[in-house]
C-alpha cells in the first residue's frame, strides 16, 4: 500500500511538469504555472457552454479563480488524505485500461472468438492426463506418452478410435475418442484454437491444457449457415430413463407425427399439453432466433436440412424425441452485436490478458528490454535446491544481480523472489511466472508514463484531480458550512431580514383535531401556556401512545391553498368537510405577513448565506493567491 501511494504522488507530480517550449505557461496561480495545453483543453471542453457568453480572456479569469480554490485545497492538505487518494486512484484505474492494452491484439482475439462461435467441428481426441503444476518428471512422462501415441496414430492405416480406447484418460474413450459435432468456441481455448488450425483428416501436435496433453483428429469443419427460428414438439426421455421410457416416447412422437401428416396444425400441437418442451408451449409454439450451438447438433442438423415452413421427421437426442419445424433462417449476428458477449467469454480464460500481453511485447521493443538468461537459469537452480518459494529465497538469490532491464528500470533476482511469495506459482514453472512478472513490471512502468505519453489522459486526470479538490474545499468553506453553521445563518437572516418577503401571508402553527368537545377542552387547557414550537410534541406525548390516539395534529407553515382547514379558519376562504372521527378542530398558532425567523424561509436564506460565504471566501483567495496571466500567450488561444 505504501508503494502504491508513493506512485500516486509521483503521478500527481507529473501534472506540474508538462509545460515545455511548445507548451508555454499562460498563467500562474500562487506561483504554479498552467500550461497552454491544459487551459486549451478545459476551454474547448467547456466552449459549448461558455463560448456564447464569454471570450477566452473572460474565461481565463474564471479559470484563475478555479485554480485559486484548488491552491487553497492543496494548502489544506486535502490532496494528501486517504479519502482523496483512494477516489483519485479508483478513477485513474478505470481510465488506464484502454491505454494499457494493445488494441490490435485484442481485436484479433475477438475476431478469432467470433469465427469460433459459428464454426462446427467434428473431432476426436486422446488425452494423457497430467496436472497443470505436476512435477517435471510426471509432465515429461505424460509428454513422452502422448508422443508415443501420436507416432502410432500417424502410421498408415492406424485406427485412431482404437488408440483412444486403449490410451485416452478422457470419458470419450468409450466412443473411440469421438467428441461429435460441436461449435468450436464451446471447447477450452487451446483445444478450440487447434481445431481452427487443423486441416480435415490431420492429427495435431500434442496440445497442453489444464487437463493434460491432447492429440486431436479433425474429421470435418464447416460454418453454420445462420441463426434459426423454429417451432418444436418434444417428448422427454433422457438416456438415463431407460429403454422402456425411450420407446414409449418414440411411440408418442410417432403418433404426433402421423397426426401432423394427416393435417393437424403444427403450432396447435406445439402449444398443447402433449408437448414436453415448456418454452414453446408457452410462447406460441416457437423459439426466437437461436445462435448456432445452442441446441444439440442433431436438432440443428435437422433445421439446416429443411426449407422454411417444412417440419422434420421424428429424431432422437440424448434428451428424448423431437419434431422441429423451420420457420426461418436468419443471418448470423454481426461481430459488433456479439462483441460484449465475446469479451465476457474471453475474460474467463487465458485470452483475458491478450491485450495487455500484446502491449507488453511492443513495449519491450520500445524500451529496449534485455533478458539475462544465465542469471534466470541460476535463479531457477537456486529455487529448485531451496525447494520453496518463500521469503528465504531472496537471500539465496541475492548475489545473482539483475535478470532483466528496460528503459531506466532493472528487475533483480530479489524482486522476482519477492513476487513469487504470493503463492500463485509452482517451483517447476518459473518461466511462466517470469513472463507474467516481466509483463507486469513493464506495464506498471508504462502506467506511470501515461500522463507524459498521452497528453489527453494527463489533462483528464488533472481535471479530475482539481475537480475533487474543488468539491471538497467548497464543501468545507461554503456548502457544508452554510447548512451546519446555525448561528451564522441566523445572524445573516437577522441582518438581512428586510430582504425576505412573501406575496401572501402564511399561517404558522398546529391544526388540532379532537373527537368531542370534552376532549377538546382538556387539550386546549394543556396547550394554553405552551410555546408554539412545543405544542405538537407535548400534546402528542400527553394524549397519544402506541395503542391509543385521542387527538390528531398537523403542523407547518401554510400558505393559502396548502390546507383546506387553514384556508377556512385562518384565511377565511374555502370550506372543508370535517372528519367524523375528529370533528372538533381549531388552530393553535399565528398568521404572518413576513418571515419572523430563519426557519420560516430556511431554503432561500441558506442559498443566500452560501453565496455570502462564497463571496467572502473569494475575496480572501484573491488577496492571498497572486495570479499572473500572459496576455500575449492568451491571445494565441483559439
Amino acid at each position: 500500500m505504501k508503494k502504491s501511494i508513493l506512485f500516486i504522488a509521483s503521478a500527481l507530480a507529473m501534472f506540474s511538469t508538462q509545460a515545455s517550449v511548445n507548451d508555454p505557461i499562460v498563467m500562474t496561480v500562487n506561483g504554479k504555472g498552467v500550461p497552454s495545453s491544459e487551459f486549451e483543453y478545459i476551454w474547448h471542453k467547456n466552449s459549448n457552454v461558455a463560448s456564447d457568453t464569454l471570450s477566452v480572456r473572460q474565461y481565463a479569469d474564471m479559470f484563475a479563480l478555479f485554480k485559486m480554490k484548488v491552491a487553497a485545497a492543496e494548502e489544506a492538505g486535502i490532496d494528501t488524505t486517504k479519502a482523496f487518494l483512494d477516489e483519485w486512484r479508483g478513477y485513474r484505474s478505470q481510465l488506464t485500461g484502454d491505454y494499457l492494452k494493445d488494441e490490435d491484439s485484442e481485436r484479433e482475439v475477438i475476431a478469432e472468438a467470433y469465427r469460433m462461435s459459428y464454426t462446427y467441428t467434428d473431432a476426436s481426441h486422446i488425452l494423457i492426463q497430467v496436472g497443470r503444476y505436476a512435477d517435471p518428471a510426471d509432465t515429461l512422462e505424460a509428454y513422452n506418452k502422448i508422443m508415443e501415441v501420436r507416432k502410432l496414430a500417424l502410421k498408415k492405416n492406424a485406427d485412431f478410435a482404437a488408440l483412444a480406447r486403449e490410451y485416452s484418460s478422457d470419458g470419450s474413450k468409450q466412443d473411440g475418442g469421438h467428441l461429435g459435432v460441436n461449435i468450436a468456441g464451446r471447447y477450452i481455448y487451446p483445444f478450440a484454437k487447434t481445431l481452427m488450425q487443423l486441416k480435415e483428416g490431420e492429427i495435431s501436435e500434442p496440445i497442453r491444457s489444464q487437463f493434460g496433453y491432447h492429440l486431436i483428429l479433425l474429421h470435418k469443419r464447416f460454418e453454420a449457415p445462420g441463426q434459426y427460428v423454429t417451432a418444436h414438439i418434444f417428448k422427454q426421455a433422457p438416456l438415463q430413463s431407460g429403454e422402456e421410457a425411450r420407446e414409449k416416447a418414440h411411440q408418442a412422437i410417432m403418433a404426433i407425427y402421423d397426426n401432423l401428416k394427416a393435417g393437424m396444425d403444427f403450432i396447435q400441437v406445439a402449444t398443447s399439453s402433449v408437448n414436453d418442451d415448456q418454452y414453446p408451449k408457452e410462447h406460441g409454439g416457437m423459439y426466437p432466433a437461436i445462435d448456432p450451438g445452442q441446441m444439440p447438433y442433431e436438432y440443428e442438423k435437422a433445421v439446416y436440412g429443411l426449407k422454411d415452413g417444412e417440419y422434420s421427421e421424428p429424431f432422437s437426442t440424448d434428451y428424448g424425441w423431437h419434431i422441429v419445424k423451420r420457420i426461418s433462417l436468419e443471418p448470423l449476428k454481426s461481430i459488433q452485436a456479439m462483441e460484449k458477449d465475446l469479451k465476457a467469454m474471453i475474460d474467463h480464460d487465458e485470452r483475458a490478458e491478450t491485450g495487455r500481453n500484446g502491449l507488453a511485447q511492443k513495449l519491450k521493443e520500445e524500451y529496449a528490454y534485455t533478458f539475462n538468461n544465465k542469471a534466470f537459469e541460476a535463479f531457477c537452480q537456486a529455487a529448485k535446491e531451496h525447494g520453496k518459494l518463500d521469503s528465504e529465497l531472496s537471500d539465496k538469490v541475492s548475489s545473482l544481480g539483475n535478470i532483466a532491464s528496460f528503459k531506466d528500470n532493472t528487475i533483480s533476482a530479489i524482486d522476482f523472489a519477492k513476487f513469487l511469495q504470493n503463492g500463485k506459482y509452482h517451483i517447476h514453472y518459473l518461466s511462466e511466472a517470469w513472463n507474467k512478472y516481466a509483463n507486469l513490471r513493464i506495464l506498471s512502468y508504462e502506467d506511470s508514463q501515461l500522463e507524459k505519453k498521452h497528453p489527453e489522459f494527463g489533462h483528464l486526470m488533472q481535471e479530475y484531480h482539481d475537480g475533487l479538490l474543488l468539491f471538497e474545499i467548497s464543501n468545507r468553506e461554503v456548502w457544508n458550512k452554510a447548512t451546519t453553521d446555525k448561528e451564522g445563518l441566523k445572524a445573516y437572516f437577522e441582518a438581512n431580514k428586510a430582504n425576505y418577503t412573501w406575496d401572501e401571508p402564511r399561517y404558522k402553527g398546529v391544526i388540532i383535531y379532537c373527537a368531542d368537545p370534552k376532549m377538546a377542552s382538556k387539550v386546549k387547557k394543556a396547550a394554553k401556556n405552551l410555546p408554539t414550537d412545543s405544542i405538537f410534541t407535548v400534546l402528542r406525548r400527553t394524549f397519544n401512545n402506541d395503542s391509543t390516539k385521542l387527538i390528531k395534529m398537523e403542523r407547518g407553515l401554510f400558505k393559502p391553498g396548502d390546507n383546506p382547514v387553514v384556508d377556512k379558519l385562518a384565511f377565511k376562504q374555502g370550506d372543508w368537510t370535517a372528519d367524523e372521527a375528529f370533528p372538533v378542530v381549531w388552530l393553535q398558532g399565528k398568521t404572518l405577513d413576513a418571515p419572523e425567523e430563519v426557519n420560516d424561509i430556511r431554503g432561500a436564506a441558506t442559498t443566500d448565506y452560501q453565496q455570502y460565504l462564497e463571496n467572502q471566501w473569494i475575496a480572501k483567495l484573491r488577496e492571498k493567491y497572486p495570479v499572473e496571466i500572459d496576455e500575449e500567450a492568451m491571445k494565441k488561444i483559439k
